[in-house]
């Protein structure tokens, strides 16, 4: 879990590099672990702790422009999250007919996955596939979480941008309106991503 938290800070702090040798000696460390440890560590299982350093792996290698090698590893992550019941749809990248309903890990875990899928699409320009991991997200986090709640504020945005670019205007809005809905009660009226959400629904509005 240290080597998760360390390679999370050198992220945001831009080492890239050094990010990744914590996510990679982690995802090390855990492989040569047996299964019949795994109950002694507790609440933070090796699982999740594995499929963090997946992502985190993920979101490395597709700030360097590495797409392939960080799909690999976002799909490694939801095999492990998930488990055989991903091992179809994560190999023909249907994220639409993946099943959580038996997974490893808390479902918030699989939701924040499939937003960095997501993102990862949309940098390969694959639009259809980048909606069905952010409309997968969403989906989790309202059966998880507080319908207030910042996490479907973010996830409702990247639906709505990706509706927008698909021309489906009345989906965009719905999204969008929800977004800004959330940041404002969570955030503040005054708040950056507030006031995006606010700007989105213009950019919306002026479109058609």
């Amino acid at each position: 879990h240290v080597f998760v938290s360390m390679g999370r800070v050198y992220l945001s702090e831009g080492e890239g590099d050094a990010a990744m040798r914590c996510y990679n000696e982690c995802v090390r460390y855990l492989s040569s672990i047996p299964k019949s440890r795994y109950a002694s560590f507790g609440t933070i299982t090796p699982t999740r702790i594995f499929g963090q350093a997946c992502v985190g792996a993920g979101r490395v290698l597709a700030s360097q422009g590495k797409l392939k090698s960080s799909l690999k590893r976002y799909k490694r992550a939801l095999k492990n999250q998930i488990g055989p019941a991903a091992e179809a749809a994560v190999a023909n990248e249907d994220i639409s007919s993946l099943s959580v309903h038996e997974v490893n890990v808390p479902l918030n875990d699989v939701a924040e996955t499939l937003s960095h899928l997501g993102r990862l699409y949309e940098q390969r320009n694959d639009v259809t596939r980048a909606l069905e991991c952010h409309v997968k997200a969403l989906s989790i986090y309202k059966s998880q979480l507080d319908l207030h709640s910042v996490d479907i504020g973010y996830a409702s945005n990247n639906v709505g941008q990706l509706y927008l670019r698909l021309g489906r205007f009345v989906d965009a809005e719905e999204a969008f309106k929800t977004a800004h809905h959330v940041f404002s009660l969570r955030l503040g009226r005054n708040h950056r991503n507030t006031a995006d959400a606010l700007l989105s629904i213009g950019q919306l509005y002026a479109s058609q």
